[in-house]
């Protein structure tokens, strides 16, 4: 019977940045994707108003 090390079933090592770096990627993203969407609101609102 052969052994082989666990180090092939290990998933990929990340370091702390690049973990960090995406989770701040998607965190502006839905400020963003959120902002955008709140302001397409805003402009239908006001849009309606003036009607």
């Amino acid at each position: 019977m052969v052994f082989r090390s666990p180090e092939h079933l290990a998933a990929p090592i990340y370091d702390h940045a690049e973990i960090t770096r995406v989770a701040a990627a998607t965190v502006v993203f839905d400020l963003v994707t959120l902002m955008t969407k709140n302001h397409v609101a805003i402009l239908v609102l006001a849009s309606e108003d003036h009607a």
